[in-house]
């Protein structure tokens, strides 16, 4: 099925914000988990909100640069 968001032909990364009340990391890291994809990437940021890349913009730059260079299709939590 072309909308079936459970198995993926491309990598997928999740960068969220330990304080995220919106779409708390909990979720994000349940869905992220029940992925089939080459790579599944799970980041959280501290000291950040829904809004991570504005509360934390350096911490999101390295998460992205982080997550780009992972390929070993587990996740990753820092």
């Amino acid at each position: 099925d072309a909308y079936d968001v459970k198995n993926l032909n491309c990598p997928a990364y999740f960068i969220t914000g330990e304080n995220d009340v919106v779409c708390p990391p909990e979720l994000t890291l349940d869905f992220a988990s029940s992925l089939s994809a080459p790579c599944v990437s799970f980041i959280t940021i501290k000291k950040a909100g829904h809004s991570v890349m504005f509360d934390n913009t350096e911490a999101f730059r390295q998460a992205v640069k982080s997550a780009a260079g992972s390929r070993t299709g587990e996740i990753l939590a820092e």
